[in-house]
Protein backbone atom coordinates (compact mmCIF):
# COMPACT_ATOMS: atom_id res chain seq x y z
CA UNK A 1 0.00 0.00 0.00
CA UNK A 2 1.63 3.07 -0.94
CA UNK A 3 -1.08 5.78 0.64
CA UNK A 4 -2.90 5.41 3.68
CA UNK A 5 -5.21 8.03 5.30
CA UNK A 6 -6.52 7.45 9.04
CA UNK A 7 -6.91 9.30 12.77
CA UNK A 8 -4.57 9.52 15.52
CA UNK A 9 -5.08 10.78 19.18
CA UNK A 10 -1.24 11.63 19.43
CA UNK A 11 2.29 11.97 17.57
CA UNK A 12 3.02 9.47 19.44
CA UNK A 13 0.19 7.19 17.47
CA UNK A 14 0.58 8.72 14.78
CA UNK A 15 4.45 7.90 15.00
CA UNK A 16 3.77 4.07 15.39
CA UNK A 17 1.17 3.51 12.27
CA UNK A 18 4.11 5.88 10.16
CA UNK A 19 6.47 2.65 11.67
CA UNK A 20 3.70 0.39 10.26
CA UNK A 21 3.24 1.88 6.92
CA UNK A 22 6.76 2.22 6.03
CA UNK A 23 7.76 -1.28 7.25
CA UNK A 24 5.13 -2.36 4.73
CA UNK A 25 6.85 -0.58 1.76
CA UNK A 26 10.15 -2.34 2.64
CA UNK A 27 11.81 0.53 4.68
CA UNK A 28 14.10 -0.38 7.77
CA UNK A 29 13.09 -0.05 11.29
CA UNK A 30 16.51 0.61 12.99
CA UNK A 31 14.85 2.62 16.08
CA UNK A 32 10.98 3.39 17.18
CA UNK A 33 10.21 4.56 20.69
CA UNK A 34 7.30 6.38 21.78
CA UNK A 35 8.89 9.54 20.24
CA UNK A 36 11.56 8.75 17.79
CA UNK A 37 11.50 6.92 14.43
CA UNK A 38 14.53 6.18 12.96
CA UNK A 39 14.90 4.79 9.64
CA UNK A 40 16.52 3.76 6.06
CA UNK A 41 15.60 2.97 2.70
CA UNK A 42 16.95 0.13 0.51
CA UNK A 43 19.79 2.72 -0.61
CA UNK A 44 23.22 1.96 1.04
CA UNK A 45 23.79 5.67 2.31
CA UNK A 46 19.71 6.48 2.83
CA UNK A 47 19.03 7.30 6.42
CA UNK A 48 16.92 9.75 8.22
CA UNK A 49 15.96 10.54 12.14
CA UNK A 50 12.30 11.36 13.01
CA UNK A 51 12.00 12.73 16.81
CA UNK A 52 9.12 14.68 18.54
CA UNK A 53 11.54 16.81 21.09
CA UNK A 54 10.60 19.85 22.47
CA UNK A 55 6.68 20.33 20.64
CA UNK A 56 8.08 19.71 17.54
CA UNK A 57 8.89 17.06 15.04
CA UNK A 58 12.40 16.07 13.87
CA UNK A 59 13.28 15.05 10.27
CA UNK A 60 16.83 14.65 10.07
CA UNK A 61 18.93 13.27 7.38
CA UNK A 62 22.05 11.45 8.66
CA UNK A 63 24.84 9.33 7.40
CA UNK A 64 24.85 6.53 9.49
CA UNK A 65 22.92 6.14 13.30
CA UNK A 66 23.99 6.36 16.55
CA UNK A 67 21.01 4.74 18.81
CA UNK A 68 21.98 6.20 21.82
CA UNK A 69 21.57 9.71 20.59
CA UNK A 70 18.40 12.08 19.72
CA UNK A 71 17.81 12.74 16.36
CA UNK A 72 19.55 16.39 16.17
CA UNK A 73 22.56 14.54 17.04
CA UNK A 74 22.90 12.19 14.34
CA UNK A 75 26.77 11.24 12.44
CA UNK A 76 26.85 13.10 9.35
CA UNK A 77 23.47 15.76 10.05
CA UNK A 78 23.11 18.92 9.06
CA UNK A 79 22.67 19.66 12.69
CA UNK A 80 26.01 19.30 12.72
CA UNK A 81 28.43 22.87 12.22
CA UNK A 82 30.03 22.65 8.88
CA UNK A 83 27.67 20.67 7.24
CA UNK A 84 25.57 23.02 5.87
CA UNK A 85 25.41 26.99 5.75
CA UNK A 86 24.84 26.75 9.35
CA UNK A 87 23.10 24.12 11.79
CA UNK A 88 20.18 23.27 10.36
CA UNK A 89 16.88 21.73 12.09
CA UNK A 90 14.37 20.78 10.17
CA UNK A 91 11.61 20.63 12.58
CA UNK A 92 8.33 20.98 12.06
CA UNK A 93 5.48 22.90 14.88
CA UNK A 94 2.26 22.12 16.46
CA UNK A 95 1.78 18.88 16.73
CA UNK A 96 2.15 18.27 20.20
CA UNK A 97 -1.47 18.94 21.26
CA UNK A 98 -2.69 15.41 18.89
CA UNK A 99 -6.40 14.87 18.20
CA UNK A 100 -5.82 15.41 15.39
CA UNK A 101 -8.54 15.32 12.13
CA UNK A 102 -7.13 13.09 10.39
CA UNK A 103 -3.96 12.45 8.63
CA UNK A 104 -2.43 11.22 4.67
CA UNK A 105 0.28 9.09 4.08
CA UNK A 106 2.15 8.91 0.82
CA UNK A 107 5.19 6.91 0.47
CA UNK A 108 6.83 3.86 -1.74
CA UNK A 109 10.13 2.77 -0.95
CA UNK A 110 11.89 6.04 -2.00
CA UNK A 111 10.07 8.75 0.33
CA UNK A 112 7.57 9.12 3.08
CA UNK A 113 5.39 12.22 2.48
CA UNK A 114 2.98 13.11 5.74
CA UNK A 115 0.48 15.31 6.22
CA UNK A 116 -1.56 16.13 9.40
CA UNK A 117 -4.74 17.91 9.66
CA UNK A 118 -4.25 19.25 13.44
CA UNK A 119 -7.71 21.55 13.07
CA UNK A 120 -9.89 21.91 10.57
CA UNK A 121 -8.34 23.06 7.24
CA UNK A 122 -5.25 23.54 9.01
CA UNK A 123 -2.34 21.41 7.72
CA UNK A 124 1.26 20.64 8.63
CA UNK A 125 3.74 18.51 6.11
CA UNK A 126 6.86 16.55 6.80
CA UNK A 127 8.65 13.86 4.62
CA UNK A 128 11.81 12.34 3.67
CA UNK A 129 12.97 10.63 0.69
CA UNK A 130 15.53 10.72 -2.60
CA UNK A 131 15.36 12.75 -4.91
CA UNK A 132 14.64 12.02 -8.78
CA UNK A 133 18.15 13.41 -9.43
CA UNK A 134 18.90 15.38 -13.48
CA UNK A 135 22.92 15.23 -12.20
CA UNK A 136 25.61 13.18 -11.04
CA UNK A 137 26.31 13.79 -7.60
CA UNK A 138 26.50 12.04 -3.95
CA UNK A 139 23.93 11.89 -2.08
CA UNK A 140 20.11 13.25 -2.88
CA UNK A 141 18.43 12.46 0.42
CA UNK A 142 16.17 15.78 1.08
CA UNK A 143 13.97 16.11 4.44
CA UNK A 144 11.31 18.95 4.68
CA UNK A 145 8.94 20.16 6.96
CA UNK A 146 5.82 23.24 8.16
CA UNK A 147 7.86 25.55 10.57
CA UNK A 148 5.40 28.36 12.10
CA UNK A 149 7.80 31.23 13.40
CA UNK A 150 4.91 32.52 15.38
CA UNK A 151 1.03 32.67 14.99
CA UNK A 152 0.94 36.07 14.05
CA UNK A 153 3.67 35.31 11.63
CA UNK A 154 1.69 32.08 9.87
CA UNK A 155 -1.20 34.69 9.48
CA UNK A 156 0.72 36.54 7.41
CA UNK A 157 2.75 33.55 5.11
CA UNK A 158 5.92 35.47 6.40
CA UNK A 159 9.41 34.43 5.43
CA UNK A 160 9.90 33.73 9.12
CA UNK A 161 7.83 31.31 7.87
CA UNK A 162 8.70 27.20 6.30
CA UNK A 163 6.35 25.70 4.21
CA UNK A 164 7.84 22.31 2.73
CA UNK A 165 10.34 23.05 0.26
CA UNK A 166 9.97 26.66 0.32
CA UNK A 167 12.39 28.90 2.23
CA UNK A 168 11.88 30.13 5.61
CA UNK A 169 13.87 31.05 8.66
CA UNK A 170 17.46 30.42 9.21
CA UNK A 171 18.08 26.75 10.56
CA UNK A 172 14.40 25.59 10.14
CA UNK A 173 14.01 24.95 6.51
CA UNK A 174 14.14 21.98 4.16
CA UNK A 175 17.60 20.63 3.31
CA UNK A 176 18.97 18.47 0.51
CA UNK A 177 22.21 16.30 0.80
CA UNK A 178 24.11 16.70 -2.47
CA UNK A 179 28.31 16.37 -2.46
CA UNK A 180 31.47 16.81 -4.97
CA UNK A 181 29.94 19.87 -6.84
CA UNK A 182 31.15 23.18 -7.87
CA UNK A 183 34.32 22.42 -6.22
CA UNK A 184 33.22 21.54 -2.86
CA UNK A 185 35.35 18.77 -1.52
CA UNK A 186 32.80 18.60 2.27
CA UNK A 187 31.22 15.74 3.00
CA UNK A 188 28.19 15.13 3.68
CA UNK A 189 27.08 18.59 2.14
CA UNK A 190 23.68 19.82 2.62
CA UNK A 191 22.11 22.59 0.43
CA UNK A 192 18.85 24.46 2.51
CA UNK A 193 15.85 26.09 0.65
CA UNK A 194 16.60 29.64 1.05
CA UNK A 195 15.52 32.75 -1.18
CA UNK A 196 17.97 33.31 -4.64
CA UNK A 197 18.41 36.45 -3.28
CA UNK A 198 22.33 37.08 -3.44
CA UNK A 199 24.24 40.26 -3.50
CA UNK A 200 27.90 40.25 -2.53
CA UNK A 201 26.63 41.97 1.00
CA UNK A 202 24.22 40.07 2.07
CA UNK A 203 24.03 36.68 0.27
CA UNK A 204 27.56 35.09 0.56
CA UNK A 205 26.80 32.65 3.17
CA UNK A 206 24.37 31.41 0.69
CA UNK A 207 26.74 30.17 -2.18
CA UNK A 208 27.70 26.83 -1.98
CA UNK A 209 24.60 26.19 0.21
CA UNK A 210 21.58 27.25 -1.08
CA UNK A 211 18.51 25.57 -3.01
CA UNK A 212 15.52 27.05 -4.34
CA UNK A 213 12.11 25.47 -4.53
CA UNK A 214 8.93 26.13 -5.27
CA UNK A 215 7.10 26.32 -1.58
CA UNK A 216 5.88 29.83 -1.66
CA UNK A 217 5.77 30.45 -5.38
CA UNK A 218 1.79 31.31 -5.39
CA UNK A 219 1.69 32.86 -1.80
CA UNK A 220 0.73 36.49 -1.32
CA UNK A 221 3.87 37.12 0.41
CA UNK A 222 6.46 34.95 -2.02
CA UNK A 223 9.46 36.97 -0.86
CA UNK A 224 12.39 36.56 -3.56
CA UNK A 225 11.08 33.34 -4.66
CA UNK A 226 12.70 33.92 -8.20
CA UNK A 227 12.40 30.22 -9.09
CA UNK A 228 11.94 29.99 -12.74
CA UNK A 229 9.52 27.99 -12.40
CA UNK A 230 7.10 29.86 -10.27
CA UNK A 231 4.98 30.71 -12.96
CA UNK A 232 4.36 26.91 -13.54
CA UNK A 233 2.75 27.31 -10.21
CA UNK A 234 1.49 30.67 -10.63
CA UNK A 235 -0.22 29.30 -13.68
CA UNK A 236 -0.95 25.60 -13.09
CA UNK A 237 -4.79 26.64 -12.98
CA UNK A 238 -6.90 28.46 -15.69
CA UNK A 239 -8.70 31.58 -15.08
CA UNK A 240 -11.87 29.98 -14.25
CA UNK A 241 -10.45 27.13 -11.92
CA UNK A 242 -11.31 24.20 -14.42
CA UNK A 243 -8.33 22.60 -14.83
CA UNK A 244 -5.26 21.92 -12.90
CA UNK A 245 -1.56 21.13 -13.52
CA UNK A 246 0.59 20.61 -10.90
CA UNK A 247 4.32 21.96 -11.03
CA UNK A 248 6.94 19.68 -10.30
CA UNK A 249 8.71 20.77 -7.65
CA UNK A 250 12.20 21.14 -8.95
CA UNK A 251 14.91 21.64 -7.35
CA UNK A 252 18.02 24.35 -8.47
CA UNK A 253 21.29 24.88 -6.52
CA UNK A 254 23.51 27.20 -6.15
CA UNK A 255 26.76 26.17 -6.27
CA UNK A 256 30.27 26.77 -4.44
CA UNK A 257 31.56 27.69 -8.13
CA UNK A 258 28.59 30.35 -8.40
CA UNK A 259 26.80 28.73 -11.01
CA UNK A 260 23.14 27.16 -11.09
CA UNK A 261 22.19 23.76 -11.42
CA UNK A 262 19.08 21.12 -11.70
CA UNK A 263 19.45 19.11 -8.66
CA UNK A 264 16.43 16.98 -9.47
CA UNK A 265 12.48 16.43 -8.64
CA UNK A 266 10.89 15.54 -5.61
CA UNK A 267 8.90 12.92 -6.52
CA UNK A 268 5.07 12.91 -6.58
CA UNK A 269 4.84 15.84 -4.51
CA UNK A 270 3.51 19.19 -6.54
CA UNK A 271 2.79 22.29 -6.32
CA UNK A 272 -0.04 24.28 -7.51
CA UNK A 273 -2.96 26.79 -6.93
CA UNK A 274 -6.53 25.70 -5.75
CA UNK A 275 -8.67 28.29 -6.63
CA UNK A 276 -12.03 26.26 -6.02
CA UNK A 277 -10.60 22.94 -5.27
CA UNK A 278 -11.87 22.08 -1.41
CA UNK A 279 -9.04 21.24 0.69
CA UNK A 280 -8.42 17.26 0.45
CA UNK A 281 -9.42 16.89 -3.01
CA UNK A 282 -9.09 13.88 -5.58
CA UNK A 283 -8.37 14.86 -9.00
CA UNK A 284 -7.96 12.75 -11.98
CA UNK A 285 -5.60 14.71 -14.16
CA UNK A 286 -3.73 12.89 -17.10
CA UNK A 287 -4.80 9.55 -16.07
CA UNK A 288 -3.57 10.08 -12.45
CA UNK A 289 -5.29 10.61 -9.25
CA UNK A 290 -3.82 13.41 -6.99
CA UNK A 291 -4.66 14.31 -3.76
CA UNK A 292 -4.71 18.44 -3.36
CA UNK A 293 -4.18 20.36 0.10
CA UNK A 294 -3.16 23.38 1.14
CA UNK A 295 0.38 24.10 2.30
CA UNK A 296 -1.08 24.96 5.77
CA UNK A 297 -3.93 27.02 5.85
CA UNK A 298 -6.17 27.62 2.43
CA UNK A 299 -7.77 31.12 2.32
CA UNK A 300 -9.01 31.97 -1.09
CA UNK A 301 -11.28 34.31 -0.05
CA UNK A 302 -9.04 36.81 0.57
CA UNK A 303 -5.29 36.56 -0.65
CA UNK A 304 -3.30 39.34 1.40
CA UNK A 305 -0.65 39.36 3.48
CA UNK A 306 -2.71 39.82 6.66
CA UNK A 307 -5.75 38.05 7.73
CA UNK A 308 -7.26 36.65 10.77
CA UNK A 309 -6.68 33.19 9.35
CA UNK A 310 -3.97 31.44 12.11
CA UNK A 311 -2.19 29.66 9.03
CA UNK A 312 -2.53 31.81 5.80
CA UNK A 313 -1.23 30.41 2.68
CA UNK A 314 -3.54 31.70 0.29
CA UNK A 315 -4.06 29.56 -2.29
CA UNK A 316 -1.42 27.31 -2.43
CA UNK A 317 -1.46 23.90 -2.77
CA UNK A 318 0.51 20.21 -2.49
CA UNK A 319 -0.59 17.77 -4.99
CA UNK A 320 0.15 14.32 -3.78
CA UNK A 321 0.12 11.45 -6.75
CA UNK A 322 -1.71 8.75 -5.16
CA UNK A 323 0.30 5.68 -5.96
CA UNK A 324 -1.47 2.35 -6.20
Amino acid sequence: MAYQTGNAATIQVLLGKLADFANGLQWKIKKHTETQLYLSNSREDSHWAIEFLSNNVYTIPCTHFDLEKSAIAQPGSPCIENNAYQKVYTRTTELQNGQFVSYDFFGTSEYLHIVVEIEAERFRHFGIGNLLKEIEFTGGQYAYSTYMYSQSEASSNSQLCTYGMGHGYNGTQAVLRADNLGGDTHSPRYFAAMSSYYSESKGKQELGFAFYGLGRAAMANEVYSYHPDKWLVYYSQSKFGQTLIPAPNVILGHLLNNTIVRFGTVPDRYECKMVGIPPKTILEINGERWKIIPSAGFNGLNQANNTTNPDNTGVQGVAYRLVE
